[in-house]
């Protein structure tokens, strides 16, 4: 990696920066640009209290339906839904993504491929071609970029992002239908493996398209986010580690072959960003990644400052936790509050405190703002040359 001489007096600061637990702080503050996507968050808060004001069962109906449960996913095409996700896990998820393409790009600039083509499956709200761009900036010279998003379902909010992007309505399974040679050099699987339901033959018949379809390009990266580290090798159906495998055998047939690179010189230095190996069924080593927690959380500004969410709106869904003065049965739990500690007002409640005590329901909308010990950030990146 080369940086300007800016930039890399940025990264030379990051050795005297620390962070509340006294962990070196990966990217501090003013290095990355994150402010479009803290913009977009707060606009996000603006538009979902306007209607839950105007809907008093809106806020219920959203905490019903707006969450992943056994067997159930959210119905993102509903505004209040995919609103409500993105608030939640914004900030969290637009760092993981920066880490994964600060990765990838730096994969593909040290084989002198100075144009990044990515292909998302499960793309939802394209958090993650934002944090691309993000990505792209702390390099001296920046990578070309597109983007391409697929997804059967199209959320009704997909974030901005300064990049040529366009986006597939399509299943997992359909993608390859049409035919068209394959001009992608990432292949990023969000989030979305522990989606598909063991036994549908989706991954099986994305894999059968993959093997038919002409790649344009020699090197292609193999990229996929999990939910968290213990998922990715063990669960309770086919593992993230299991389906990504059968896409390895894919490739391999094609004639790619997986070849090693370094970490970007930053988070090879980090001791608390992990490069572990996990083994094939066919006891070939493959890297993957994640942030490891030491005590029982790391926050975000811990690693990047910039990534930290604005005030306003840790306070709207955190701590006072007004957001839930939206819901229909507040006024009565406040009221009961009130009569347990007659020595406060009402102006001095705590939302998140008046619900703790007085309601049954536990609704959690707060913000992801950590990753928290056995559930942190994992990714893989792996990088595949055709003989």
């Amino acid at each position: 990696m080369i940086l300007s001489m800016g930039k890399a007096t940025k990264f030379i600061k990051r050795i005297f920066s620390r962070g509340r637990s006294g962990r070196q702080i990966t990217y501090p503050e003013g290095t990355v640009d994150a402010s479009l996507l803290r913009e977009q968050l707060l606009q996000l808060k603006e538009d979902i209290d306007a209607r839950f004001a105007a809907d008093i069962r809106a806020y219920r109906a959203t905490f019903l339906t707006g969450f992943y449960r056994y067997g159930y996913s959210p119905d993102f095409s509903l505004q209040n839904s995919a609103d409500l996700y993105l608030l939640r896990q914004g900030a969290a998820y637009g760092l993981e993504y920066f880490l994964l393409y600060r990765v990838a790009l730096n994969a593909l600039l040290s084989e002198g491929i100075t144009e990044a083509k990515s292909c998302v499956f499960g793309c939802g709200s394209m958090i993650d071609s934002l944090s691309m761009c993000f990505a792209a900036d702390t390099f001296s010279e920046r990578p070309g970029l597109s983007y391409t998003g697929v997804d059967p379902t199209e959320w009704t909010e997909q974030l901005d992002a300064p990049v040529d992007r366009s986006f597939v309505k399509k299943g997992l399974q359909d993608y390859w239908e049409d035919g068209r040679p394959f001009d992608g050099n990432i292949l990023l699987f969000a989030k979305m493996f522990n989606e598909i339901t063991e036994g549908s033959g989706d991954i099986e018949s994305f894999c059968d398209g993959l093997r038919e379809t002409e790649f344009t390009q020699d090197t292609v990266l193999l990229c996929s986010s999990f939910i968290n580290r213990r998922v990715f090798q063990r669960n309770w159906q086919e593992t993230d580690w299991i389906r990504i495998q059968k896409i390895i055998d894919a490739l391999t047939e094609k004639g790619y072959v997986f070849r090693p690179f370094e970490l970007p010189a930053e988070l090879a230095a980090d001791p608390d960003f992990v490069c572990d190996d996990v083994l094939s069924d066919d006891g070939t080593p493959y890297p993957y990644y994640y942030m490891k927690v030491k005590e029982d959380k790391i926050g975000i500004e811990e690693i990047a400052p910039d990534f930290r969410p604005p005030e306003e709106l840790t306070e709207y869904m955190n701590m006072p936790g007004d957001i839930r003065r939206r819901c229909e049965r507040y006024a009565g739990r406040e009221k009961k509050y009130l009569r347990m500690h007659p020595e406060l007002t009402p102006e001095e409640t705590a939302a998140k405190t008046v619900c703790s005590e007085c309601c049954s329901i536990v609704c959690k909308p707060e913000m992801r703002i950590a990753y928290y010990n056995n559930s942190e950030m994992g990714f893989q990146v792996l990088m595949f040359k055709r003989n």
